[in-house]
């Protein structure tokens, strides 16, 4: 799913760039919420941004991922 990171004006830049590198992983929730998956731990963001909890344990599996259009995306291994 892409969307504008303007979307989620309270989650820092450099976070929304980590996504789109895809070091970290970013997917929608019901409610309009999401789950910032990194490397050590799982974290609720707001519809706006905003954490809203850390260490989140329950990950289900239906989420979709996003990504931000707006921003760049690393080459692709297969066009090289």
């Amino acid at each position: 799913m892409l969307i504008s990171s303007r979307r989620l004006p309270n989650l820092d830049m450099t976070i929304k760039e980590l996504v789109n590198k895809g070091i970290w992983r970013l997917r929608k929730l019901p409610k309009g919420r999401y789950l910032l998956i990194t490397r050590t731990n799982a974290h609720l963001i707001s519809p706006t941004g905003e954490i809203l909890a850390c260490n989140v344990q329950d990950r289900p599996e239906y989420q979709t991922y996003v990504y931000f259009q707006d921003l760049p995306f690393p080459p692709s291994l297969s066009q090289l």
